[in-house]
């Protein structure tokens, strides 16, 4: 079967990508491994500057599309008024709507040579919003390959979680973009229960309309941990500092477990979104707070690395983080992460910036050792060859 999959957060994305991000990667390469094709657009930008890239053996096609780059022209009229309808929506309050105009203008493109059978794509920023739209109209090719939303977290569930008081200027046209994606789509799917039951309830959708799959399990390799690790090491909170994510009832039962308990620690690890980080310290006694510590900046360049995002690496460290910086959980730097995913040019930037490669994780092994374990378990050949990169430069600045 032959799938298109619609996403802006495909990484390296232009914003630090999350879940969807994630998601896309995941099932995007787990379905080429199982021998299924898939196109996949994302967005092109300085840290992913390829219009079209092939991995896994021709099995996963990378269309990137860029802020002004202009689709073919022969297939959708004149570039003069492509470029007046892009221009035009990139100065409305929502300009990312953009991508899901380019988008559907290329994938009506895919379809009509006859590489798609069936499209997905998250309900978020509604990427396929103009390609339902058209086919409602009747336009576009003949052909109409089912349409999957994918439920992530609607902005105005968001919204309400996050408190009124979060309301961005684009919300609105967001939120109408979303609703008729979800109610337009062929099928939708969700990776939990609940929040399906939240959409059926909220959208009105029928019992059986919205089909529950788990998130697919990735490639992060699992890390061992020894008994001073759980007898001695900080309780971790991991993710967007948000308060749909809980954060503040987390840091409530944590600041009460460090007033019973004078020798737990905790790390707070995640891109602090809505700028939170001084109110909830204002939150916790301050007899606690040398026990509590925040790691946006650094967590920004772990993220990078792990999505071999140059771009971001470099923006990240601009920004404050350390290059050095260790993980709470496991001790390892930025170095392991773009080592341990396979991304040579990552490794070779955090390298020239001061990557010490010699550093050892709690597992007391360096990035090399990682790289090497994981190449020996790579048995798909363009991984493998990301891995002999990597490992190269490790190798190189060793000599």
């Amino acid at each position: 079967m032959k799938h298109l999959i619609i996403s802006r957060e495909y990484p390296p994305a232009p914003y630090p990508p999350g879940g969807i991000g994630t998601y896309v990667a995941n099932i995007a390469r787990l379905m080429a491994e199982a021998g299924e094709t898939v196109h996949l657009i994302g967005q092109r930008w300085e840290g992913a500057p390829e219009a079209r890239e092939v991995m896994h053996g021709g099995r996963l096609i990378i269309h990137r599309i860029g802020e002004h780059d202009l689709p073919p022209a022969g297939r959708s009229g004149q570039a003069s008024r492509l470029r007046r309808e892009l221009d035009g929506l990139k100065n409305t309050v929502f300009p990312n709507q953009w991508f899901a105009w380019h988008a559907a203008l290329l994938a009506e493109a895919l379809i009509e040579d006859g590489e798609v059978d069936v499209v997905e794509g998250q309900e978020w920023e509604a990427p396929l919003y103009y390609l339902l739209l058209r086919r409602a109209l009747g336009l576009g090719p003949r052909r109409l390959p089912p349409c999957i939303v994918h439920l992530h977290c609607p902005t105005e569930f968001a919204r309400r979680f996050n408190g009124a008081l979060t309301t961005y200027p684009e919300y609105v046209v967001m939120k109408r973009m979303e609703d008729f994606c979800i109610h337009a789509a062929d099928a939708l799917l969700c990776p939990s229960h609940y929040l399906a039951r939240q959409c059926r309830e909220h959208y009105g959708l029928a019992p059986d309309q919205i089909k529950v799959i788990h998130l697919p399990v990735g490639f992060t390799p699992v890390v061992e941990r020894d008994r001073q690790v759980w007898a001695e090491g900080s309780i971790c909170y991991v993710g967007r500092i948000e308060p749909r994510k809980g954060v503040v009832e987390w840091l409530e039962a944590a600041a009460r477990v460090a007033g019973e308990d004078a020798t737990v620690r905790f790390d707070m690890v995640g891109h602090d979104i809505w700028g939170l980080q001084a109110s909830l310290a204002e939150r916790l006694p301050k007899p606690l707070l040398p026990r509590f510590r925040f790691h946006e900046q650094d967590e920004r360049l772990f993220k990078a690395a792990r999505h071999g995002d140059v771009a971001g690496i470099t923006r990240a460290l601009a920004e404050g983080a350390k290059v050095n910086a260790e993980a709470p959980i496991d001790r390892r730097t930025a170095l392991f992460r773009a080592a341990a995913f396979g991304h040579a040019d990552a490794v070779r930037a955090l390298l020239k910036e001061g990557a010490d490669p010699e550093r050892r994780g709690n597992d007391d092994r360096t990035a090399l050792q990682l790289a090497e374990d994981a190449r020996k378990q790579e048995q798909h050949s363009p991984r493998a060859a990301a891995y002999d990169q990597v490992i190269a430069a490790l190798r190189e600045v060793q000599r």
